[in-house]
């Protein structure tokens, strides 16, 4: 697990037993410590689009997962974190818990 301020990282990988997940602290003037059962999931967006809490597996077409386990780590760009006002006035009601948004690098074509 891997803390940065309000926000918390479990890592996974591709298999079905173990996904990755992010979640985002509410905001309290509490420790750092507060406990995981505090926290909620966030809105997720992926290069600008609004992802559903599940997507059909590109391995199993059958089953249904977290979008983050569709995602090789290496090919994020950029993560970027909004909480709070900052999140709800550009997302509205739906990002009541944050926002992660993460970019992905752009493949470029090469002659």
């Amino acid at each position: 697990m891997k803390y940065l301020i309000g926000l918390i990282l479990w890592g996974g990988t591709l298999s079905v037993s173990f996904s990755q997940q992010i979640q985002l602290r509410k905001s309290s003037p509490s420790k750092l410590s507060t406990s995981v059962a505090s926290v909620t999931k966030p809105l997720l967006i992926i290069d600008g689009e609004i992802m559903p809490n599940l997507v059909k597996s590109k391995i199993d077409s059958s089953k249904m997962v977290d979008p983050l386990d569709e995602i090789n780590s290496n090919d994020i760009e950029k993560v970027e974190i909004l909480k709070g006002l900052q999140a709800t006035t550009v997302y509205g009601e739906a990002a009541r818990n944050g926002v992660v948004k993460i970019t992905m690098k752009k493949i470029t074509a090469t002659r």
